[in-house]
């Protein structure tokens, strides 16, 4: 049981007759043609169409034409902000920036022009012709319908359609009585009740694209339909019901499948980050996030209580084109422990030369500074001569500062006046 899918479409008919004088006919499927690469131009970054099959000279034409017309070349490699921070922070963020994407689009295209030259065949209480003198005589129609009320179908196989970027498909096709001679060539067009119906078939699921009651000479295009239901499809099924037999016969001809152009357009970049495999190099397997800000220590990618340096990977993303990773790190600075023996209180004029031995006790290697109101009696030793202090009440303090961490360690001590 083959299952429609209903399009509703709309129709613009001219009354004006189309007489190609170029034949162009489908010819065998030039396959697997992949065009996802970087090509060449400034500023521009374009991944083109992974395109299933180039059906017609038409589009190989066109895309010859775009490819010359712009060398396109990536340029979304993201700018990058590192961050430093301390042991235990609570946060660190990295920044990629990347260029938004401009996409120059790409040019309409005739899919396949089908004509008498294709695999048709037909059904229906009188046989379709495929080619009638007494239509037209350059041979070029496509399938002559009529001469009894009834219904009738021709269908062509072996439809074979490129992928259509702008995924705006269209199928026009003319309808003509007025090139056919018999016993009614003298009427001016087909009467009322000649209705056409247009289904793609992909040989599971057959989809409607386009419905006409054809009540003139003239030029039909359906609605557009996706690039998808066209590219599956692997027959174009015409469907006749002639509801009045006064118009004996009339021709489908110049059936186009046609592809509407792409308008070029600008876009965001789409960021991904990516954490490091152990070795220097991202690991691709998993993305972190895709924000342009990155907090590893918020999503849990980074714990901030082991200090070090560590790498994290972005890359822009257009059109499908992924620039390789760029590099960014965040280092985190082992926070100081300073120490140092604290000074007993003494009485004034005692107490002699004693040792301070300051320390980091987290072995940063970073020095201290002495402060506090006693700083200025420590040599450069680290050595304080109580001896020499008034009495009176004193602080010292010994801070160490490793990169974005600062840690201070406090005395008091009191110098006591002699009775």
């Amino acid at each position: 049981m083959i299952k429609k899918n209903i399009v509703k479409p709309k129709y613009m008919s001219s009354n004006s007759k189309t007489n190609s004088t170029m034949e162009f006919k489908f010819g065998p499927p030039i396959k697997n043609i992949p065009l996802c690469e970087k090509i060449s131009l400034s500023f521009f970054t374009q991944c083109s169409m992974n395109t299933k099959r180039l059906g017609t000279i038409f589009y190989l034409l066109a895309l010859f034409t775009f490819i010359n017309q712009a060398n396109i070349k990536a340029q979304c490699t993201p700018t990058i902000v590192t961050d430093i921070v301390c042991q235990n922070a609570t946060s660190a963020l990295t920044t990629a920036s990347c260029s938004d994407c401009n996409n120059p689009g790409s040019p309409a295209f005739t899919g396949a022009t089908l004509d008498i030259s294709g695999g048709w065949t037909s059904t229906g209480t009188d046989p379709v012709a495929f080619t009638n003198s007494n239509c037209n005589s350059n041979g070029t129609i496509a399938a002559v319908f009529g001469v009894a009320a009834g219904s009738y179908q021709a269908t062509y196989t072996g439809l074979s359609l490129p992928t259509c970027p702008s995924d705006n498909y269209t199928i026009s096709f003319v309808a003509n009585q007025s090139s056919c001679t018999g016993s009614n060539a003298g009427s001016t067009g087909p009467e009322a009740n000649e209705l056409i119906q247009l289904e793609l078939f992909d040989g599971t699921t057959s989809t409607v694209v386009g419905n006409v009651d054809v009540t003139s000479d003239g030029t039909f295009t359906s609605a557009p339909f996706s690039s998808a239901i066209a590219t599956s499809a692997t027959s174009l099924i015409i469907s006749v019901t002639v509801g009045d037999p006064t118009w004996d016969a009339f021709s489908i001809d110049d059936i186009t499948f046609d592809c509407a152009a792409l308008a070029p357009s600008v876009t965001p970049a789409t960021i991904a980050w990516y954490g490091d495999d152990g070795t220097g190099n991202p690991d691709l397997s998993t993305v972190l996030s895709t924000n342009s800000t990155f907090d590893p220590i918020a999503t849990g990618d980074l714990n901030p209580s082991i200090p070090g340096v560590y790498n994290f990977y972005s890359s822009c993303e257009c059109s499908g084109c992924v620039d390789p990773p760029s590099q960014s790190t965040i280092t985190i600075d082992a926070k100081p422990a300073p120490s140092f023996d604290c000074v007993s209180s003494a009485c004034e004029s005692e107490g002699g030369l004693t040792e301070l031995n300051p320390s980091d006790l987290n072995f940063t290697g970073a020095t201290g500074v002495w402060g506090g109101s006693a700083a200025a009696f420590v040599n450069g030793s680290n050595q304080i001569d109580l001896s020499t202090l008034a009495a009176g009440s004193y602080t010292l303090s010994y801070s160490i500062t490793n990169g974005t961490c600062s840690e201070i360690s406090y005395c008091n001590f009191t110098i006591y006046p002699i009775p």
